[in-house]
């Protein structure tokens, strides 16, 4: 599909206009102008780090990557860093959270970051040296935050809610008025999210789970979950791609996660 070349001027202008603005209001700098370390439970593809360098650079920050897998455990590696990436990736194995794999996708990829995945949440959450630590899960990270608090997922939406899998679209995301990081980044009330995926946390057990997680953004008449936020941590989970979404959408939410690096580099020696 070709566009008109006007609106492909006009949507470069308005993108350049909103950066330079999002440029001249940051507020916070790094202690001592360091550099933010975003940890990363899994390799992160040529879109993640294009995408987060890209909104670094327009908030003024210089970041880089660090591996949590590279460290004797994940208490070790998360110490480490300003801020943690789940990515997305794989289908997490049913036995994390049934008795059954009825529509589960095998690939060499999964079982070894289920294990690792799942102990980096049980970590994050259990101890309070990270209460602090942003941390965005992305697709499957999202599940997996999910999962690792016992919700199991719907393993496939097809199967299971008559819905067509979610596979390279875009789909619509509404974000309810609420009290929510959602709700602040998307004050108008929706938008727009690239999609990958069969599977999702069923939403009938996350609302019985309030004190520890709330779901703040929906699509497909409220069926799908699309981001859900812990309660006792700084921690968002997006069902949709931001780094493959439009620029204002992924900029957005590693506005988020990069704000709040810069924040947690103040609270080292408190």
């Amino acid at each position: 599909m070709k566009f008109p070349g006007w609106i492909v001027i006009f949507l470069i202008l308005w993108a350049s206009a909103f950066f330079q603005a999002e440029a001249s209001s940051q507020k916070c700098v790094p202690k001592n102008n360091r550099k933010l370390v975003i940890g990363h439970s899994y390799d992160l593809n040529w879109w993640m780090r294009n995408r987060l360098h890209t909104s670094a650079l327009v908030l003024g920050y210089e970041i880089e990557f660090f591996d949590l897998r590279t460290q004797a455990s994940v208490a070790d590696a998360l110490l480490k860093v300003d801020a943690v990436v789940v990515p997305g990736g794989a289908d997490i194995h049913p036995k994390l959270y049934s008795s059954e794999a009825q529509f589960y996708v095998s690939t060499p990829e999964g079982p070894g970051r289920d294990e690792f995945e799942l102990k980096t949440f049980q970590t994050y959450l259990s101890d309070a040296r990270f209460s602090s630590l942003p941390l965005l899960g992305i697709c499957r990270g999202m599940q997996m935050m999910a999962v690792a608090q016992g919700v199991p997922l719907v393993q496939d939406l097809k199967e299971e809610l008559g819905i067509k899998n979610r596979y390279y679209r875009f789909d619509q995301v509404d974000v309810p008025k609420a009290s929510s990081v959602m709700s602040e980044l998307f004050p108008e009330g929706k938008a727009l999210g690239f999609k990958i995926h069969h599977q999702n946390p069923k939403r009938s057990v996350l609302d019985t789970l309030k004190d520890k997680v709330k779901v703040t953004a929906t699509s497909m008449d409220q069926q799908i979950v699309e981001a859900i936020e812990l309660i006792e941590r700084p921690a968002i989970g997006v069902q949709f791609h931001p780094e493959q979404s439009f620029p204002t959408v992924k900029h957005s939410i590693f506005r988020w996660l990069l704000d709040g690096a810069c924040a947690k580099t103040h609270r080292e020696s408190l």
